[in-house]
């Protein structure tokens, strides 16, 4: 029974009880008169008490419709809660249905890549990609000997044009062709030998004779793994390309022996290199005619080349080394006086040879993409007398240092200096001294101008070193103390 049931039952109790039961008989007249006031008294307490229980009532009232409101929501909130559940559950059903689905699309994708496809029929151009370089610059040249002008000149030049083709057969076999397109002179190729008094004879300076085309690189090349690849042909040799990639700055200048005339960049023959530890040791090696890429020739004897380097977070170091006749042991299979081609003599003739050419080389660097710093070394023996027909052995030497600094991507200063001892034994007091030094702006990746100041001075003989335009080359004239050169221009390379 609920409060509100028990309160209505009791004074619904008390309001059926007659007022006369809670009245004593009354004797007299006095008893009757108290008797009414209790009566009355009684009536004033019944009235209260209805109306308490009449408010009591309407809090349970109260009580109760917020009970059922909570039950409701409880009830509602269950409903709720049951039909999230369901929810859930067909929605984990649905997601297992779509998980089976994708499984059987991954199935049937899988089967359809495993499945031979028709190939298409291949393209001639597949696998071949075409680049090109251009060395280029304008520039002022003031030679002097003994602080005489012996010549100046204002003038562009094209020093190199490179164009290769490189061709891609399988991940084995590939092939490179690449064009040299440069200038040519009949300078002197031997130190320490003065040319005619006075410079009469005009056959005796360096003298630029025309433009022609070589075949710098033409190889067949097999890559057969990280450690070992073979190129067949004319291809890199292992030290020139090596240290101009280290230097950074080839469109200015050649590296030291490069420029000096004791090394050449390519040559023909059977080339080696690969890699081991990560990269962090190579190696390079080549048996070659000995005549450079612009003098295929068919040698007795094979000249060999060598390279082995550490490299380790930016850091290098190398040693290298050359051996040979440098092409200079040729067999004539006509004898010169009386042959022709239509006239073969069968004995023919040797070109006899007196000396073996020797190089050592050794190279320290340091490259990361805010500066480079590094230094090389040379040390050559009767590189210039293989067929001199002498007891007598001649000895080179020479050093380079170099560096540069970038501060932004697109502007870097640049410099080298060279010193150089081309003959030790038979002209000893002859040296050569050369730096330069530059300012450059790559503007894009394949586009480098800089300018660039170049000096040179030759003491105490006749040197040529080696360069594009012949008319760079600093000499000595009669038997005088000194000649230099001195250029200052804008120096560029377009790659592509």
């Amino acid at each position: 029974m609920s409060i509100q049931k028990a309160l209505l039952v009791g004074a619904s109790a008390l309001a059926l009880v007659p007022s006369s039961a809670f009245a004593a008989p009354a004797k007299h007249t006095k008893k009757h008169a108290v008797h009414a006031v209790k009566k009355d008294a009684v009536a004033e307490e019944l009235r209260a008490l209805r109306e308490q229980v009449a408010d009591l009532s309407a809090r349970v009232n109260v009580a109760e419709a917020a009970q059922r409101e909570t039950v409701a929501n409880v009830v509602n909130a269950q409903a709720q809660a049951s039909s999230a559940a369901s929810q859930a559950a067909a929605a984990q059903t649905s997601a297992s249905a779509a998980a089976t689905q994708a499984q059987a699309a991954q199935t049937k994708l899988a089967a359809a890549e495993a499945k031979p496809a028709k190939a298409a029929a291949p393209k001639w151009y597949d696998g071949t990609s075409i680049s090109g370089r251009m060395y280029f610059n304008v520039s002022h040249i003031d030679q002097k000997s003994d602080g005489r002008d012996v010549g100046k000149s204002t003038a562009f030049d094209i020093k190199r044009f490179y164009l290769g083709v490189d061709h891609k057969f399988n991940d084995i076999f590939s092939a490179n062709l690449t064009t040299d397109i440069s200038l040519i002179s009949n300078q002197f190729s031997s130190a320490g030998t003065a040319p005619a008094a006075g410079g009469t004879n005009p056959t005796a300076f360096p003298k630029t004779v025309g433009e022609t085309l070589y075949i710098k690189k033409a190889y067949l090349q097999t890559s057969l793994n990280k450690a070992f690849n073979v190129r067949i042909g004319a291809a890199d040799l292992p030290w020139v390309p090596f240290a101009e990639d280290l230097y950074g700055y080839r469109f200015v200048e050649n590296t030291l022996i490069d420029r000096t005339s004791f090394g050449t960049s390519a040559d023909w023959g059977v080339h080696a290199f690969g890699s081991f530890a990560d990269g962090h040791i190579t190696y390079a090696i080549a048996a070659i005619d000995g005549g450079g890429y612009r003098n295929p020739l068919r040698s007795k004897s094979v000249d060999l080349e060598g390279r082995l380097a550490l490299n380790y977070k930016g850091f290098t170091a190398a040693v290298g080394g050359y051996t040979g006749k440098r092409g200079g042991n040729t067999f004539n299979p006509f004898n010169p006086a009386t042959s022709s081609a239509t006239v073969p003599i069968q004995t023919g003739t040797d070109v006899v040879t007196f000396h073996t050419a020797q190089r050592f080389d050794a190279l320290a660097a340091y490259v990361s993409p805010k500066f480079r710093l590094g230094v090389e070394y040379f040390t050559a023996k009767n590189w210039n007398r293989v067929t001199v027909n002498s007891p007598i052995d001649d000895n080179a030497d020479g050093w380079s240092a170099w560096g540069s600094y970038n501060f932004t991507k697109m502007i870097s200063l640049f410099g080298k200096y060279e010193r150089t001892k081309p003959s030790k034994d038979l002209a000893p007091n002859l040296s050569e001294r050369y730096f330069n030094v530059g300012l450059n702006f790559e503007p894009v990746k394949i586009v480098d101008l800089a300018i660039v100041y170049k000096r040179e001075r030759v003491n105490n003989g006749y040197f040529a070193p080696s360069n594009a335009n012949p008319s760079n080359a600093a000499f000595s004239v009669g038997g005088q103390n000194f000649g230099s050169y001195s250029e200052i221009g804008i120096w560029g390379q377009l790659r592509f």
